[in-house]
This record gives structure tokens, sequence and C-alpha cells, in this order.
């Protein structure tokens, strides 16, 4: 992964390897955090603004986005956002998809917690501070689940569903695979920071 663009309190890096599409990317904030729902007002709004840029972008080729955040407690976890375009179509139908695979998986990770839908609270309202969970979002809205066992929940939950939606399998995440070389990394990074610069909320589009 490699940074592509730095707001003042997040940044975004480019996913170059263990990818389910191209230009799939990570929004991070600078200063660690568990979860973004727990950042400052000021964090939170700049990654708010960095998913509008992205969400321009896809859009401007017909595509959509959703994105994937899994909390975890613990001094070396750090939030960060998972920021995936997908066909129009498989946005459309992450609703169905999310619900199911979420109430499938109350039994393993979470006893009394049920699914959250965020398009009538938002994450923040919706999830107490300090507490794990996943939560998928989509242009409409979203769903949160908050995580009861972390030792049952996979990370790779959401990337998990969202290859059987795209009738993919999921990404290969062996340390010891293969590589994307440094010269392709450096030119699909210039090739996204160009795309991008089109939609930066900052306007320069500088790193």
């Amino acid at each position: 992964a490699c940074c592509k663009a730095q707001g003042e309190h997040a940044y975004i890096m480019l996913r170059t390897s263990g990818a389910l599409a191209e230009r799939q990317c990570w929004i991070v904030p600078i200063k660690q955090a568990i979860s973004t729902r727990g950042c400052s007002e000021e964090v939170w709004e700049e990654i708010q603004s960095f998913k509008s840029s992205l969400r321009r972008m896809y859009g401007a080729q017909g595509q959509g986005v959703l994105f994937l955040e899994s909390v975890r407690r613990g001094p070396r976890h750090w939030a960060r956002i998972e920021a995936v375009p997908v066909p129009a179509d498989v946005e459309a139908d992450a609703p169905l998809y999310f619900k199911q695979a979420l109430s499938n998986s109350d039994e393993e990770w979470s006893i009394h917690n049920k699914v959250i839908d965020l398009a009538e609270r938002g994450l923040r309202k919706a999830i107490p501070e300090d507490f794990p969970y996943f939560s998928v979002e989509w242009r409409s809205g979203g769903y949160a689940h908050i995580i009861e066992d972390e030792d049952q929940f996979s990370a790779q939950f959401g990337i998990d569903v969202l290859a059987g939606m795209l009738g993919v399998d999921p990404p290969s995440f062996d340390r010891h695979g293969p590589k994307t070389s440094e010269s392709k990394q450096k030119n699909l990074v210039a090739m996204f920071q160009q795309e991008f610069s089109g939609f930066d909320f900052r306007g320069g589009g500088g790193v």
C-alpha cells in the first residue's frame, strides 16, 4: 500500500496488493485511534470529505463504492476504512447481502446485539464509544454490528462477504505470496493520484 493523498487529519492509502478491485484503498486517521467512530470531530469530518471525493471519483466511472470498517480493542489497532469500488448493481444489492451475512453471524461473535441500520441514526449515535464493531456503508445508508466475541470475528469478514457478491475468491493475505513490484506500485499510485485530483475536496490534489 502507498500513501497517495493526505489531509490535515487523515490520508488515503492505495491498496496495491491483496485487493478485490482496482483503485481499492484505505482512509486512515493520521493520529492513532481505535475506530473512526471515536475520532475527534475534525478528524471525522475530514474522513467524510474523503469518502465524498471517492464516491464522486468512482461514480464518474459508473461505479459505486462500499466502505468497510472492522474495529478491535487493543493498543496496536489503528482505525482504517476500506473503500472498495464495485459495479453499481453490486452496491444496490449490498443491503440485502450484508444484512443476511450479519444476521447469520449473530451467534458466532455476538449474542444480544442485532444489525443496526445506519440510515436511521448514523454510526456515532448507533455505536457506544470504545465498542468494537463492524460497519459497511453505501451511498444511501449502511449497517453496523457490535462485536462481542472478538476471538470469533474475522477482520476479513466484510471483504469475504463482498467477494461472494462479486463471485470471486477472497484475496490472499499471505505475506510470502506474490508481491506487486515497486515500479508497478509507483505507476498505480501516479495514475490514481492523477484521477483523484479531479475530485479532491482539498482542491489542489497534492500529497
